[in-house]
C-alpha cells in the first residue's frame, strides 16, 4: 500500500496473519532530488558525524520494533489457542458406527492369508517329495548306467579275447599285399574298438584303401560267425567279395573258405565267371560240393 507524505512516498506491504505469522514490509524513498544545500556547506567529517547520529535513531526505531513482536508472540500463541477451542466446538458431533464389519474384513484377510501360507507349506512339502524322489531315481539310473558301462566293457572284452586270434590269421590270409604286416589286431580302451596293424597306433581307416578295408570287414565277419554260428545256422552269404581283391587276395579268400568253413553252406554271388569257375574248381578238387547259378540263363528260359 502506498502513502503519499509529500515529498516523499512510504510502501507499506506489512500483513498480519492472526495467531501465526507477522510480515513487516515498510520502504521510504523522496520523490524527488532533496535538499542537500545545508549539507554540502558542512565538511565531510561533520556529515558523517550525522549520519551515523540518524542510523543509531534508526536502530533504536527497529529495536521498538522487535520489542512489539516479542508481545505479538504470546498474543499470537493466546489466538491459537482461542482459535483451536473454536474448532473444536465448532466441529459437529461424529456418529461412530460399529466396528463389526471392519473386524469381520480383518478376520477374512487374516484367514485368507494363513490360508495362502498353509496351501505355499504344502506346495513346498510336494515339491520336497518330488526333489528326493528324482534324486533316488538319478541314484538308480546312476547305478544301471555305471552296471551297462561295465557290463558292455565286460561283453566287449568277452568278444574281443573270442575273436582276435581267428581274426587276426583272417585278416592276415585276406590282406597278403598289404605293406603293413599281415594281419589285423583288435585294441579296446573300454569305451572303444580299434582295428589296428602290429605294431601300429592308428586305426587302419586312416591307413588302407577301400579295398583293405573291406577284406577286414570280411575278416571280421568270418570271425563272428566262425565262433557263434555254432551248429544251428551254418550258412555264409557274400556279396561280391572279391570286386577289391587282387588275385593273391582272392586265392587265400578262397582258401580259407575251403580250409574253415568247409562244412558250412556258402552262397556267394559274383559278375566274374573267372571267379566263380576258379571256387568250384577249388572246392571238387577237394571234393566239396558246388553248384553255379547263373541268374540271366535261368530268368530267359
Amino acid at each position: 500500500m502506498k502513502i503519499d507524505h509529500g515529498d516523499y512516498d512510504v510502501y507499506n506491504n506489512s500483513r498480519i496473519i492472526h495467531g501465526t505469522n507477522i510480515e513487516i514490509d515498510y520502504s521510504v524513498y523522496y520523490k524527488r532530488d532533496c535538499d542537500i544545500s545545508d549539507l554540502i556547506q558542512m565538511s565531510a567529517k561533520d556529515v558523517e558525524r550525522f549520519r551515523n547520529k540518524s542510523i543509531a535513531n534508526e536502530n533504536k526505531a527497529y529495536e521498538k520494533v522487535l520489542q512489539a513482536l516479542s508481545e505479538w508472540e504470546k498474543e499470537a500463541l493466546i489466538t491459537q489457542r482461542h482459535n483451536r477451542a473454536l474448532n473444536y466446538l465448532n466441529t459437529p458431533p461424529i456418529e461412530h458406527t460399529s466396528n463389526k464389519w471392519v473386524d469381520a474384513k480383518y478376520d477374512y484377510i487374516r484367514s485368507e492369508f494363513y490360508l495362502s501360507f498353509n496351501s505355499a507349506r504344502e506346495t513346498h512339502k510336494k515339491l520336497l517329495a518330488q526333489k528326493e524322489s528324482l534324486e533316488e531315481l538319478m541314484r538308480q539310473i546312476k547305478c544301471y548306467h555305471q552296471a551297462l558301462n561295465h557290463s558292455i566293457s565286460q561283453y566287449q572284452e568277452l568278444v574281443i579275447g573270442q575273436i582276435e586270434i581267428p581274426f587276426f590269421l583272417y585278416s592276415s590270409r585276406l590282406l597278403q599285399s598289404y605293406h603293413g604286416g599281415q594281419g589285423v589286431m583288435i585294441k579296446s580302451d573300454g569305451q572303444s574298438i580299434r582295428f589296428v596293424a602290429p605294431g601300429a597306433e592308428h586305426d587302419v581307416i586312416y591307413t588302407m584303401s577301400s579295398g583293405q578295408l573291406s577284406a577286414v570287414l570280411l575278416a571280421f565277419s568270418l570271425s563272428l560267425s566262425k565262433i557263434y554260428a555254432g551248429d544251428s545256422f551254418q550258412t555264409i552269404l557274400i556279396d561280391d567279395p572279391i570286386q577289391c581283391m587282387d588275385d593273391i587276395n582272392m586265392i587265400s579268400f578262397v582258401a580259407l573258405l575251403r580250409r574253415e568253413f568247409s562244412s558250412s553252406q556258402i552262397i556267394l554271388s559274383t559278375h566274374e565267371d573267372s571267379f566263380s569257375n576258379y571256387i568250384q574248381y577249388k572246392f571238387e578238387k577237394y571234393r566239396l560240393s558246388s553248384q553255379s547259378i547263373t541268374l540271366k540263363h535261368d530268368m530267359e528260359s
